[in-house]
């Protein structure tokens, strides 16, 4: 996926802005102002994919876990930006459940946990 825009979606459940069960390999994406009652405000990957960022920006996502992204077995991240996203649980700009996270430039701002 390249190029596309996820503004303003919401989820009672994951993923408000992308629901994926396979692998999401996004490039120069923008998530913005998502909200998921769960888990992934801005992107949501179950445990049949692994989330690969190239130079996506989220920002102002909001989710109990993973207020920018959630990725239940792991994420690739290769510039980009988790900007502004909140949580009341975990993972106010990404969280991963699985030990597999490598991270090539991508900056964190202001990503909030509020337990």
């Amino acid at each position: 996926m390249n190029g596309t825009e996820f503004v303003q979606n919401g989820s009672g459940e994951n993923g408000a802005g992308l629901f994926v069960r396979a692998d999401a390999d996004i490039t120069d994406a923008l998530f913005q102002y998502n909200q998921a009652i769960t888990s992934g405000g801005g992107i949501y990957v179950d445990f049949a994919g692994t989330l690969a960022l190239t130079n996506t920006r989220l920002f102002s996502n909001t989710a109990r876990e993973g207020g920018g992204a959630y990725s239940a077995t792991g994420a690739v991240l290769d510039g980009g930006r988790f900007e502004q996203n909140r949580t009341s649980g975990a993972g106010g700009g990404l969280y991963v459940t699985q030990n597999l996270l490598q991270n090539r430039g991508t900056e964190f701002v202001e990503n909030v946990t509020q337990e």
